[in-house]
């Protein structure tokens, strides 16, 4: 029974977060995450797996609210939520939500100006994942080097910048992680302009675009 609640869980969270993609409704997204958390909370008497499964969902989900929360302009609390969902996924001892963790409390120091420590979790993915030959683990790569492109562009480090975001733009054409492929071409775009290069900003606008719609049509 257990199981099954966490496998429901898991999946409504997913159907929620591409719907919301889909109709740009964070408000609706969030209802089902806070519904999904209060469901893994409440399970009691698991099995060490049980519970490491649970926590591997859960940080998920609280990700998830965080992000949600994020877009809507809640940032006041950002990084503790960031690091609650750090502290849980680390008890699923689940990497992949480990590294996915890392990088959204990464994102959320970064947006505070604590860029020393956000790059600590920056690293700490890219050194531990940077060769990993798992999908979700690329993915989760891939991103970590867009945000580390963002990083870049901002210190007018536009060769460095392009460097790494075409790497990401690479590593996530490989595994078809379109929401990710867009996000790298939207930035290049900026890297591009800043290096005067129109043309090749153009194109990647229309990448962008494309990729994007593609992502809401094959939630990847």
């Amino acid at each position: 029974m257990p199981t099954e609640i966490i496998a429901s869980a898991e999946n409504e969270i997913e159907q929620a977060l591409w719907q919301s993609v889909r109709d740009n409704d964070n408000d609706k997204a969030l209802a089902v995450y806070h519904k999904s958390r209060i469901k893994l909370v409440s399970l009691t008497n698991l099995s060490d797996a049980e519970k490491k499964n649970r926590d591997r969902v859960l940080a998920y989900c609280l990700m998830r609210i965080d992000d949600s929360l994020f877009s809507k302009g809640d940032t006041a609390n950002a990084v503790s939520r960031a690091q609650e969902a750090l502290s849980i996924a680390q008890s699923s001892e689940d990497a992949v939500q480990i590294a996915r963790c890392q990088l959204t409390l990464g994102a959320r120091l970064m947006n505070q100006g604590k860029i020393a420590e956000a790059e600590e979790h920056f690293r700490g993915i890219l050194t531990t994942h940077m060769n990993s030959e798992d999908e979700d683990l690329i993915q989760v790569v891939g991103w970590t080097l867009i945000t580390r492109g963002h990083l870049l562009n901002a210190k007018s480090l536009h060769d460095q910048a392009l460097f790494v975001l075409l790497d990401a733009e690479n590593r996530l054409k490989s595994i078809d992680n379109f929401a990710g492929i867009a996000a790298a071409n939207e930035l290049l775009v900026k890297v591009y302009s800043n290096l005067g290069w129109s043309e090749d900003a153009q194109k990647c606008r229309r990448m962008a675009i494309k990729y994007k719609e593609k992502a809401k049509r094959e939630q990847r």
